[in-house]
Formats: structure tokens, sequence, C-alpha cells
């Protein structure tokens, strides 16, 4: 079995400005990851910045996270900003209408403090699983069709 690294944080700090590096998916396996360590890093910083531009795939679970994540800025007195280059993962915010909710980087594709080489604090893996033999509509090959 082969398993593939799909999501890594990134966490630099500029003055009293906590910024997050999302890189990979943000989804229903690597949510939960993000919330617990956000738990810790949304602590003793006046403003948390999450970079959404190198995140690829971006499900209904992730969008929550970045919900859940803005209400616990917001409890703790910490401004949630959003940055976001990435043109998919924008359109998604507008559609869900969450660009209404979040607080956005001036211009939020062109305006973005630079993280560098920060290195990932958090990687997580997916196994990579065989589809089972025949694959998911072999048993659509021994259905009769229309008589």
């Amino acid at each position: 079995m082969t398993s593939k690294e799909i999501f890594q944080i990134g966490v630099n700090e500029i003055g009293t400005t906590r910024v997050l590096r999302l890189i990979g998916d943000l989804d229903s396996y690597t949510s939960r990851r993000l919330l617990f360590a956000v738990d810790s890093w949304i602590d003793n910083v006046e403003k948390l910045l999450v970079n959404l531009d190198q995140i690829e795939y971006i499900d209904s679970t992730g969008l929550a996270a970045l919900v859940a994540i803005w209400v616990e800025a917001e409890k703790r007195g910490v401004r949630f900003i959003l940055s976001c280059k990435n043109s998919r993962v924008y359109r998604i915010l507008e559609i869900t209408g969450l660009l209404n909710l979040f607080n956005l980087a001036e211009g939020s594709t062109t305006s973005m403090p630079t993280v560098g080489g920060a290195p990932p604090i958090i990687s997580s893996k997916r196994e990579q699983k065989t589809p089972p033999i025949g694959g998911p509509t072999s048993f659509m090959r021994n259905k009769r069709v229309g008589g």
C-alpha cells in the first residue's frame, strides 16, 4: 500500500499576526487535524491569517472548519483574516456566501504576507485503497438490460 501526503500546515508569525499556510486537501479527513491544531495557535495573537492559496481541494467539511475557526476567533477576540489567491477555492467561497462572513486580506488575490519556507507543522497521509476486483461497476455487467 502506498500513501500520499495530502495536507500540510505551515505556521509563521508576523508581529501579532499568526499566519497559517494550508497546503493540499481540506476535507473530512484533514479538517479535524486543522481544528485541533488551530485551537492552540489561536491564543496570544491579535490576528489569525489563514492562507488558502495552495489548497487543491476543499469540501463542505473544509468550509465548515473555516467557519468553526472564525467562530472560535470571534469568541477569543482574535481577528480572523482569510487570504485566497486560488481562483477555484475563491469561487467556492463566493458561491457559498462565505466571502460575506470572512475578513479578506486586502485584494485577496494580491496582498498576503509571504511565509517563506515555513516548515510544515502537521502532515496527513491518506492511504490509497485499491478498488474491489472488477471495479465499482462490475455488478452492472452481469445485469441484463431491457428484457
